[in-house]
């Protein structure tokens, strides 16, 4: 005896390709709905922070006596809300003289700061022009200048333009020079000396010594970003203390 096998019909084929394209398509449809409901929700920034100044001398002494403060200016902050226009300042130039030294001169300075938690982004920027050394200072630049950006990963940026630092100078006159790198990496880093006497009975009370130091970071306890374009450490005997160039801050938190 033979038997038969079934065999669908035409249409009932066709009937059942429809419904394996249906339960393909509800299946891929579950499995987006089940990775939308894994996935987690984006972090809503609640607060930002953003600053910048130019110039600050906050802690010198000019033969053992303490100096006035100089700056922080020019200076900018967020409001506690944050800003959605920036917010910025300027000073037409800069000279930080203490007693008979001069540190800095400069000419333009700009900072700047903007965001807001509905943004979730903040930017700060401070660029110094100009920066001259008709005076005796030891550092000269086109322009130094730092930004930072906060938008659930911080970065920074340094730029020094045409940036020189006399790394030798002899009863005023400059015997050596190094180049600053245009974007300096981290911590970058030179060191110099400044002969202002040339009597031998006093050496080396002398010799005045300094450090200039290019791109720092420092992470804050809130989570926001420091990064300072230029710091320049005096170490004396004379002169001693900090200059700090080209600040900028940002943060959020959510």
């Amino acid at each position: 005896m033979s038997s038969a096998v079934s065999r669908p019909t035409e249409a009932q084929g066709s009937n059942l390709g429809r419904l394996r394209a249906v339960i393909a398509v509800g299946a891929a449809l579950v499995a987006v709905l089940l990775a939308a409901r894994a996935r987690p929700a984006a972090a809503q920034v609640n607060a930002v922070t953003g600053s910048a100044f130019g110039v600050s001398a906050p802690n010198v002494t000019l033969f053992g006596g303490a100096q006035p403060a100089y700056g922080p200016t020019p200076q900018v902050s967020l409001p506690s809300g944050g800003s959605s226009t920036a917010v910025t300042g300027m000073d037409p130039s800069e000279t930080v003289v203490f007693g008979p030294a001069t540190l800095f001169e400069s000419g333009t300075v700009n900072v700047s700061t903007v965001g807001t938690p509905a943004a979730g982004s903040v930017t700060s920027s401070s660029t110094i022009n100009a920066i001259g050394n008709a005076n005796g200072e030891n550092l000269t630049a086109d322009s130094l200048a730092s930004t930072c950006t906060a938008n659930g990963t911080n970065t920074t940026l340094v730029t020094i333009d045409n940036g020189v630092v006399d790394t030798s100078i002899v009863l005023g006159t400059v015997n050596s020079t190094m180049t600053v790198p245009t974007n300096p990496t981290a911590g970058f880093t030179i060191s110099g000396t400044n002969e202002i006497s040339a009597a031998t009975s006093n050496a080396p009370a002398d010799i005045e010594s300094y450090k200039w130091v290019f791109n720092t970071t420092v992470t804050n306890g809130d989570g926001s970003v420091t990064v300072t374009a230029a710091h320049e450490e005096l170490l004396g005997p004379t002169a001693v203390g900090d200059l700090y160039l080209g600040q900028s801050t940002c943060g959020i938190t959510g």
